[in-house]
Order: C-alpha cells, then structure tokens, then sequence
C-alpha cells in the first residue's frame, strides 16, 4: 500500500503534483551486460487491474508511462505506452 490518492507522491521528479504512481518491483540493469525485462504476466495483470480501478476512479483516461518517459532510465524495464492495459482483462 502506498500513499493515499489526495497525497502528492514521489514517483516522478517535478510531475508528482500531475500524476499517480504505480509500483512496479522488477526490470534488471546490470552495467556488464545488456539490461533484461522481467515483467510477468502475473505483474502485467495486477498494473492493469490498477490501472482500470484509477480510471474508473478518476473518470479519466489516464496514460500510462514509465519512468524512461521522464529521464534516461532502464526503468521500469519496458514500455507502458505499447500495451493495451484495457485488453489484457479481456483476455
């Protein structure tokens, strides 16, 4: 569990006030080889039942976008914007 929704997070640097995060445990970087994603299907699911609640929530298309969207990062080890999160529950 993290902070409530009405707290500003610290996810983000300088778009905190704009956004909610969410944590995802996992990616690897290792600086002597080639970084790996290790996203499950199983953490895939739960970012997209998240991500369904927070819309149906806020009444907001929300986008979703990872770390490497606001600075030069590994982080979170893909591309949020390239996955149809609505889709995967119909799956």
């Amino acid at each position: 569990m993290g902070r409530p929704l009405e707290w500003v997070g610290a996810h983000t640097l300088h778009h905190n006030k704009f956004g909610i995060g969410i944590a995802y445990v996992g990616g690897y970087e290792d600086y002597d080889s080639d970084p790996v994603c290790t996203l499950t299907e199983e953490q895939k699911y739960s970012i997209a039942v998240c991500v369904k609640y927070l819309r149906e929530m806020t009444g907001k298309d929300l986008k979703v976008l990872g770390h490497n969207d606001f600075r030069n990062t590994f982080c979170p080890g893909f591309d949020p914007k390239t996955i149809d999160w609505e889709k995967l529950l119909d799956e």
